[in-house]
């Protein structure tokens, strides 16, 4: 089952954008991007690097427990103009209490 404001989700509504974009124009495109951030925000946050040609390919970036997509942000946009045709994602996964950690709340996939 699909949660609604998974990273799943959030994935769904890009890959939908991108195929709107095709077929409806940008702002069907832009539309559901919206959608998408607005959705990932329920259980954490995306943060994406769009692409400056024409995109052809998407690279999810996943961080480690307790980081966030801030701290890979500048290795996406550090790669962005070696790669103008993808798209970076970079989703942040919610926090939560971490056992191996004492029960400290932290960002964790589960």
């Amino acid at each position: 089952m699909v949660r609604p404001g998974s990273f799943r989700n959030a994935l769904l509504f890009g890959l939908a954008a991108t195929t709107a974009s095709r077929r409806l124009g940008s702002s069907a495109a832009a539309q559901l991007s919206t959608m998408a951030s607005a959705t990932a925000a329920v259980d954490g946050y995306t943060l994406y690097v769009e692409p400056t040609k024409k995109h052809t390919a998407s690279v999810i970036l996943i961080h480690g427990l307790g980081d966030t997509a801030d701290g890979w942000i500048d290795v996406a946009e550090s790669l962005a103009p070696k790669l103008p045709h993808v798209r970076f994602i970079l989703p942040t996964a919610s926090e939560k209490p971490v056992t191996l950690n004492g029960g400290m709340v932290m960002t964790s996939c589960r």
